[in-house]
């Protein structure tokens, strides 16, 4: 009242116009409505914001206070299981009109400005609640083109894409808005709740902290990450309750809905202080209370009668949920990395990938294989989680491979030429059609076959080969791998290896020798030699294969040893190999 009457006794002492008395007028309620919002009376605050509409109807800040007490009113059912202003009756037709007046509200504002950002988010709340999404994108496509380097209409967008089920460009959303992200930036810091914030974090920081996590490697986004941003930006706008609508990731309630997830249901409990709101999860509760004229507040997690009083606590007893961690049904697969030498002092990793038939969803093919419908890939990682090599394909086919009693394999040889050094690797299989995907993750060190010492690559065992006329290598060669090792009892298995830097006599000439041994590794037996052979080449890179029957063999674990002389230079080098015989 003091700020309306110095502004009367400023107009009386000079010329105004009728307009400016009004624009003053409207002014001044405002800042009453301000800061009655700030005291968190709601009702008082509504008042002064519709008194200033009286003299200013395209007052922005009046419309935007009104138009929250709206939401307030429009959300009070599931938040404090009432309205403020009590009403009785038909509750819900009260809500839908004050969804209405918050929409027309905000809709003013953002006709007088169109970057008033909090009238924008709280705009799109009333969207999203109201399930309006195609409205939704609009709000937030219109968002984006106005402010296409920030990072958060981009998330914005991706939210209300998702909400509508347009996956495909909910992810170009999302990658346009991490490949924003800077320093400082409220979103940039929601990208560490879960974990620690690294010092002078960058993107590159955010991505590899991420990246364990990623359910599937074999798309360029990563979904749990995206999952979490789609969190965050749904907290910015569902739980800030301070005018700039800033507070909403990191409130109590906001960060427990980033950790955990949207609840299964959730209830509204009087108390003699306030309401509590409790959130019930599949293996726990929340609980939020909300003192007479404050915000929302964390009171206690329950697992199993367990009682957790802080959220480090419940942290620290139950991890993050993910909803698309678990979306797809996972079943493993098998994968015996083996190395080979390659050009220019790399190495060339062949991936040997197998999984039993009926874990997939195959198909009459043509003899030797089945018809899939399978997105298949390689991904090999750093040790600190950058991509070094990314290999996808969609497969029609895979090869067949007779097993045992418990059907075929389905098999797949993939390749790539790394340095030598520590990697992390993953291989999937995702079989679209009964939502599945095939996993194995593992470390590999790649060896190194540089020098002039005499080197021996890992024994590749293999159901059947096809060596191109002149092959001189592995490149030249193609096989196909026995499942995990895998020989069947009365058939056969073909060992191939390479061996390098044999040392040349006076005649340009190499004399070798290699003897295959045979062991029964469960319990460990006798080796016994199954093949033994000296040759003279001219070349100091040699192929060397061995077709070991298995008619007499008995089926079980068994352990193959492969020994090559140099005999110019009087050195022997060995490398092992595990199989197992079956019926």
């Amino acid at each position: 009242m003091r700020s309306i009457i110095i502004l009367l006794a400023v107009f009386c002492a000079a010329e105004v116009s009728a307009d400016d008395i009004q624009v003053a007028r409207a002014h001044a309620y405002v800042e009453q409505a301000e800061t009655a919002w700030r005291r968190m009376d709601y009702r008082l605050a509504y008042a002064h914001a519709v008194d200033a509409l009286r003299f200013d109807r395209n007052n922005s800040p009046a419309n935007v206070i009104a138009a929250r007490f709206a939401i307030l009113e429009m959300l009070g059912p599931q938040e404090w299981g009432r309205t403020l202003e009590k009403v009785e009756g038909d509750v819900q037709g009260y809500v839908e009109e004050r969804a209405t007046e918050a929409i027309d509200r905000l809709s003013r504002a953002l006709a007088v400005d169109p970057d008033h950002i909090p009238a924008r988010l709280l705009l799109g709340l009333v969207y999203y609640e109201k399930g309006m999404f195609h409205r939704l994108i609009g709000l937030f496509e219109d968002y984006r083109r106005r402010m296409p380097d920030r990072a958060e209409p981009y998330f914005m967008l991706a939210l209300a894409l998702m909400a509508q089920g347009d996956d495909e460009h909910a992810t170009i959303a999302f990658t346009h808005g991490l490949n924003r992200l800077t320093p400082g930036d409220p979103y940039f810091d929601a990208g560490f709740m879960l974990g620690e914030k690294p010092s002078g974090p960058d993107r590159q920081a955010l991505k590899v902290g991420w990246a364990p996590q990623d359910p599937l490697k074999m798309t360029s986004a990563n979904e749990r990450l995206m999952e979490h941003y789609q969190r965050v930006a749904y907290a910015m706008l569902r739980f800030s309750e301070d005018p700039e609508m800033s507070g909403g990731v990191v409130s109590d309630r906001g960060r427990v809905y980033v950790r955990y997830g949207a609840p299964k249901e959730r209830y509204i409990a009087a108390s003699s202080v306030g309401p509590d709101q409790l959130w019930s999860y599949e293996d726990f509760t929340v609980s939020f209370m909300r003192l007479r004229g404050q915000p929302w507040v964390y009171r206690n997690g329950i697992i199993d009668r367990t009682e957790f009083r802080t959220m480090s606590a419940l942290a620290k007893a139950f991890p993050p949920k993910s909803s698309v961690a678990t979306e797809w049904k996972r079943f493993e697969l098998a994968c015996r990395p083996v190395q080979f030498r390659a050009e220019d002092g790399r190495t060339r990793v062949d991936f040997n990938v197998s999984t039993r038939e009926s874990r997939m969803n195959t198909s009459r093919g043509p003899k030797g294989a089945r018809r899939v419908e399978i997105e298949h890939a390689l991904v090999v990682m750093l040790l600190d989680w950058t991509s070094a090599e990314r290999h996808v394909e969609n497969l029609e086919y895979m090869a067949w491979l007779h097993g045992d009693r418990e059907g075929g394999y389905l098999v797949r040889t993939d390749h790539v030429i790394l340095d030598s050094g520590v990697y992390r690797f993953t291989v999937e299989s995702l079989d679209r059609k009964n939502a599945s995907v095939g996993v194995y993750v593992d470390t590999v060190e790649v060896r190194n076959f540089v020098g002039s010492e005499l080197l021996l690559s890992d024994i590749a065992l293999n159901r059947r080969s096809l060596l191109r006329p002149g092959h001189d290598g592995r490149e030249d060669a193609v096989f196909l791998a026995a499942p995990e090792g895998i020989g069947v009892r009365g058939k056969s298995l073909e060992a191939y290896a390479e061996v390098y830097n044999l040392k040349p006599s006076v005649t340009d000439s190499v004399r070798y020798s290699t003897v295959f041994f045979v062991q029964a590794a469960d319990p460990p037996g006798e080796w016994v030699r199954v093949s033994a052979t000296t040759t003279k080449a001219v070349s100091p890179r040699q192929t060397i294969t061995l077709k070991l029957d298995l008619d007499q063999t008995a089926p079980g674990p068994k352990r193959m040893r492969l020994r090559v002389t140099d005999h110019e230079r009087s050195e022997t080098i060995e490398r092992m190999a595990d199989f197992r015989v079956t019926w």
